[in-house]
Formats: structure tokens, sequence, C-alpha cells
């Protein structure tokens, strides 16, 4: 295990400029705070706030954070039976609180946040003051540029509307639809149809993966079944580096046409290599929602989802709202899935660990994404798969993520962890 520092906390007085991280811009009247690591003096903490007057309640604020730093240099995760509060989503905090997870950490950013809550709970401060964010690069998952994406589409003719680039057809190759059942408009595309719900009876879509962010800016994926043949759909994002990777989404039951839904989940440590096989993992979750992680080696254009086995090493347990939360994180050589549950006031609950540190393989590839499959019929029932609220993220290193990190302007208090 690596060496665990303590941490000591120096206080500056407020003095005349401070760098601000989102803009770049130099602005006066501001005390900074700085926690350093014993180890080797590198700064692993940083908090600004606004104006010599609030200084004797940063104060408080901060010694209560080196605390928390040091009490989880001591121990690993708190138990998930620990007070649930969702800090993560507070637009307007007093206090922003940026976390980038050190990679020794044995647990999850959800532990993190979890434990950090608990502890900030208990030294008296309001979880409706305060925001826990993670700082990880997010993907924007509606630009499909650069991914390898393995869809199905109507004809040729919709294929080359799509404009790509001789490079990009290499990672999005032309694979036929099946329309068979298919009715309606010839062709239809998926943002006309599926927009504000499902529908019924296959249709002539175009392509049968549709990528795209609300009037809210969250990022969705849907993702449309065939008449008869049971196809694979999945798109691979390829990582530049073995980073920690998250992938987190909301599964809605009532979202879902499930008819012949063989799975669904997301791909990990994944590539397609020089023999045209998809390698790597996949954690894949059957119309029941129960699931577990396979191994897999298959051909890229022709496997079909009965290729992949539905285990039943986890259950997402939806409860009566129907409505859950599922979060991936990816190592090189280990996975954790975590669950949390929608409450019928919108609220998640406490994080479940449904799969703790799953040992992968180097399969030498660092690429995930989502995967849809579909079991075969000889009916026009359509089958709908959507993964809402799809966020997408690997760890960057500490300078970039202090860079980049986005906090609310009109916090008192910003702190970096």
């Amino acid at each position: 295990m690596a060496k665990r520092c303590l941490t000591r906390l120096a206080l500056e007085r407020p003095y005349v400029k401070r760098q601000n991280i989102d803009r770049g811009k130099s602005r006066k009247g501001y005390a900074q705070s700085k926690l350093y690591n014993a180890c080797d003096s590198s700064i692993i903490g940083i908090q600004f706030e606004g104006g010599g007057q609030l200084l004797k309640k940063a104060k408080k604020f901060v010694s209560i954070l080196l605390c928390v730093t040091m009490f989880f240099s001591c121990i690993g995760p708190i138990s998930a039976s620990a007070a649930s509060v969702d800090v993560g989503t507070n637009p307007t905090p007093q206090i922003d609180i940026a976390v980038n997870v050190p990679s020794d950490y044995p647990g999850t950013f959800l532990d993190f946040k979890q434990e950090l809550t608990q502890k900030l709970i208990e030294q008296g401060l309001n979880p409706s003051d305060f925001r826990i964010t993670d700082t990880a690069a997010k993907i924007d998952t509606t630009d499909l540029n650069g991914w390898y994406v393995y869809d199905h589409y109507l004809n040729n003719t919709e294929y080359n509307k799509l404009g790509l680039s001789a490079e990009q057809q290499k990672k999005q190759p032309y694979r036929a639809a099946d329309n068979s059942n298919a009715s309606g408009a010839n062709p239809v595309y998926m943002k006309d149809l599926l927009a504000n719900g499902n529908i019924s009876g296959c249709r002539y879509f175009a392509q049968h993966i549709w990528s795209y962010a609300d009037d809210e800016g969250k990022a969705s994926m849907v993702f449309a079944g065939y008449g008869t043949q049971a196809l694979l759909d999945y798109m691979i994002y390829p990582a530049a580096s073995d980073s920690r990777r998250t992938i987190s989404f909301d599964i809605d039951a009532n979202a879902i046409g499930a008819h012949t839904l063989h799975g669904y989940g997301f791909l990990l440590n994944a590539g397609i290599d020089n023999t045209g096989k998809l390698v790597g993992y996949v954690l894949y979750i059957g119309p029941s929602h129960t699931g577990g992680i396979q191994k897999i080696s298959l051909d890229a254009e022709t496997a079909l989802a009965t290729a992949i086995p539905v285990g039943s090493t986890m259950n997402v347990g939806l409860t009566a709202t129907k409505k859950a939360r599922l979060t991936v994180e990816l190592q090189k050589n280990a996975v954790t899935v975590q669950v949390q549950q929608y409450d019928a006031a919108g609220n998640l609950s406490a994080p479940q660990t449904k799969i703790d540190k799953y040992s992968l393989d180097d399969t030498g590839f660092n690429g995930f994404g989502p995967i849809v499959g579909y079991a075969s019929h000889g009916c026009s029932e359509l089958t709908v798969f959507r993964y809402l609220d799809l966020e997408m993220a690997y760890k960057s290193s500490a300078l970039d993520a202090l860079k980049n990190v986005q906090y609310y302007q009109g916090a008192d208090y910003k702190y970096f962890v």
C-alpha cells in the first residue's frame, strides 16, 4: 500500500492579488489557504475566500477540512449506511468544494463525497450550504468524432449523409439495419420520433443510436431496436490513458421499451484489435436489471447480442419509483459498480456498491462506452433503451484539474482538495 502522508495547513494573511482559476484574472482583497503534503511540500488543497471580514469563518472551515483530510488518510470508505445527502447538485452553494480524488484512495468519488459530507455535517455544517463535485475531465458524449461507433444504418444513402471523414469511416463502418416489420415514413430520424418519449412499432430509422443534450445541457443516448435479428450496437471512447475513468447515468424503467431488450451496459477497457475483434470487458445487464461483468472477444462488425451471456452478479434493484443512477469507476486492473436509488421526491440515496473492485486483466485498451443488445423476434414492437443524464469522464492531473475546475462564482468559499 502506498505511504499515506499527514498534512499541515498554512493559512496566509490576505494579500494583494491572487490568480482567478476560472478566468485567469487577478483580483484584490482575497485570502488564500493552502493545504500542503508534508512529505514533499506540494500543495494538495487550496481555498479562496472573498474578503478579510470572512477570514475567521474561513479558518474554522479550513481546520475542519484539514481534520477530514487527515481522517481520510487513516481509514478506508465508510459504510453506505451513513447519512445520505446529495450535495453534488446544489447550484448555488455558499461553499464550493472541488475534489480531485487521489490515485491511491481506496474508494470511489462517491465514497469520498459521502465521507466528506458526513464529517462536515458532524462538524455542524448545513449540507444545503455546500457542494462537492468531481474534477475529472468531462467527455462530450454528443460529439462522436473520434469514437468507435458500431451502429446500423437504413441504407448507404443515409450513411453517406453523415459526411464522415475517411479516418472516421474506419471507426464508424457501414452496417445494414434489419428493416423488417418496419412501418411509417421512410426514412425517419430518431430525434423526430423519440424526443418526447417512446413510440410503438419499428420504424425505418436512418440510424439506431441518437446522442443529444436537453435544454438543461444534460446529455443522453437513445438506442432503438429492430424487427427480427438479435443485433448489437455499441460505441467506444478511446481514452488516451488507463487513469481512473467514470461512467454515470440514470436508468428509468418508465422510459425503456424493453420488448426485445437482451442487455445494456458499458464496455470496459475495450477496443478493436488488428484482427477486427471487439476485445475487453463488458458490464452487461439484462432486461430484469440483473447482470455482471464478462470478458469478451467478438467479431466487431457481425457479433450478435446472444454472444454475450447475461450474468447475475449484481441486481440494480429498482425501487417502486423505477428509477436509479448507476455509476461505474474503471481503472486499469479493477472496476467498481455502485447504484443510487431515487426516492419519490427525486433525491438520490446513499451509494450501494454492487460490484467491488472486480479484477481485470490487462487488455491493452483503455476504451469505454455504451452497448445495447436485442433479442430476436418477429413482430413490429419497438425496443428502446435510454442512457439518461449520461456522464463520462477521466481523471486529469491535479494541475489540469485546478486550471479547469468550474466553481459557482457566487460562493463565499471555493476549495480545491
